[in-house]
């Protein structure tokens, strides 16, 4: 089994990502927009809870 390399970083990344997440629903909700474009097109066609799984993918991504 490999070692995790930074446990306290990929811990505060994860926190951040899922404040990021929590925000956007918050921002969204009182009328505005996304403006990552990639993001933004996830929302689109997939709503909010595929942007969640959209950006909790970019951090396991990321931490693997």
């Amino acid at each position: 089994m490999v070692p995790v390399h930074h446990p306290n970083l990929y811990l505060w990344l994860i926190f951040i990502s899922a404040l990021d997440v929590i925000l956007t629903r918050v921002v969204l909700f009182f009328g505005g927009t996304e403006v990552n474009p990639v993001a933004d097109y996830v929302l689109s066609n997939w709503g909010r809870l595929g942007m969640s799984i959209f950006k909790f993918l970019i951090v396991v991504f990321v931490i693997i």
